[in-house]
């Protein structure tokens, strides 16, 4: 019950032999606010730096949400430092990523918490996708982070994402399908997967022409592709030909692909 300030309380229960720990689990059952128990804790126990007090809680039972709101309400840290202070006292990614999720914090600004505390972009996007952000809500953060869509592309696939999910979600995120078409291939993926992929997602053959070329890919790999689909050529030449690709080349990237000058 609270018939005594939060500070004398921990007094008296330090004066006891009753541990940081203890006297945090105490207060909390007893109602009191964080910043009481956070204050309690520092002017009783010294509990001053963030990955102390973090840790503390954690013994007493608070989950991550809990010691998220004792460390804002007594530290106003920033997004960097409260990452830190989580990740050293134990806690996992997911964990922080979801808790801060649950106090409405920006997801780009939680992805470049993790960043600067050293956690990878994949680490990142694992943490995501366990809190329930959406593909397309991590591609926006990573990119925001300064995360190159090459990176990303590699990321999301390395946590199981199906290529035309990938293609999806960065859509979504408002990247282009030749940024698109270059970041599969800077992932070192394959001229006929980054087709392949970029037709799952639904993309025109137009489209995957002209995105392909602007990626630096010769236009014989999306031909062949095409070729091998049955498409008519003219649904990759006329996407080159508005794209001002010469028409030279558009015609011995067809012909490469075994195309029929008939054709």
């Amino acid at each position: 019950q609270r018939k005594n300030a939060a500070d004398k309380v921990a007094a008296d229960l330090k004066q006891e032999d009753a541990s940081a720990k203890l006297v945090a689990h105490a207060l909390h059952v007893a109602g009191y606010t964080n910043k009481e128990i956070g204050d309690a804790l520092h002017e009783t126990y010294d509990l001053s730096k963030p990955d102390e007090l973090a840790s503390t809680l954690r013994d007493a039972g608070f989950d991550t949400a809990g010691v998220i709101g004792v460390l804002q309400d007594t530290q106003q840290l920033p997004a960097a430092e409260l990452c830190d202070a989580l990740i050293k006292a134990g806690a996992k990614p997911v964990e922080i990523a979801r808790a801060l999720q649950a106090s409405k914090l920006d997801p780009a600004t939680i992805a470049a918490a993790f960043l600067k505390q050293g956690q990878t972009a994949e680490a990142v996007a694992k943490a995501f996708k366990g809190a329930g952000y959406s593909a397309s809500q991590t591609v926006s953060s990573l990119k925001t982070a300064r995360v190159s869509v090459a990176e990303i592309v590699a990321v999301l696939k390395g946590i199981g994402l199906p290529p035309a999910s990938v293609v999806n979600a960065l859509k979504d995120a408002k990247v282009s399908y030749g940024e698109i078409a270059s970041a599969f291939l800077a992932s070192k993926q394959s001229e006929q997967a980054s087709v392949e992929a970029l037709r799952a997602a639904g993309v025109s053959w137009k489209t995957v022409a002209v995105a392909m070329h602007e990626a630096g890919a010769p236009v014989r790999f999306v031909a062949t592709a095409a070729q091998e689909k049955g498409v008519a050529p003219v649904e990759i030449a006329q996407g080159l030909f508005e794209a001002d690709v010469p028409p030279r080349e558009v015609i011995e990237g067809l012909l490469a692909a075994k195309y029929k000058p008939s054709d």
